[in-house]
């Protein structure tokens, strides 16, 4: 199963009464998943960035730009108190808008190697939540639990 969606399905048993929303990437396996899970989901204009030199990293600063956007406007209308970061690339423009409006921001940490993302976002998260006790040397600010 997807990290992210487990952590939903747990909060929701909790706190039923809690509105979930998950942010995606446009075209990609999630933007079908999720729903078929009960959840709302809104898509941005987001890619990965090729280590390698391509045609599509040309584009990638116009798409980062776009999906800020749209993240700074997602966050907005939805006004999340928590926001939760699974480590995709993804991530980083939607939990980066959710903490310059005022959410908790929570990083989940599941792979054998901290990715780029959760690295960049480490300075706005509240909670960072590890799967390796190594990544404690890597992440400067931690908060395992």
């Amino acid at each position: 199963m997807y990290p992210a969606l487990a952590v939903a399905q747990q909060f929701r048993l909790l706190k039923p009464e809690s509105e979930i929303l998950f942010v995606g990437a446009k075209n990609k396996i999630e933007e079908r998943i999720v729903p078929e899970y009960g959840f709302n989901f809104k898509p941005i204009w987001v890619s990965g960035f090729s280590r390698k030199l391509t045609f599509i990293n040309l584009m990638f600063p116009f798409k980062l730009f776009v999906s800020m956007i749209q993240s700074l406007l997602i966050n907005y209308s939805f006004k999340p108190r928590v926001a939760v970061g699974s480590g995709a690339y993804v991530s980083g423009p939607v939990i980066w808008s959710a903490s310059v409006l005022g959410a908790k921001v929570i990083l989940l940490e599941q792979n054998s190697y901290p990715g780029i993302t959760n690295r960049m976002l480490e300075k706005k998260a509240h909670e960072i939540h590890i799967t390796f006790e190594e990544f404690e040397k890597i992440f400067s600010k931690m908060n395992r639990n």
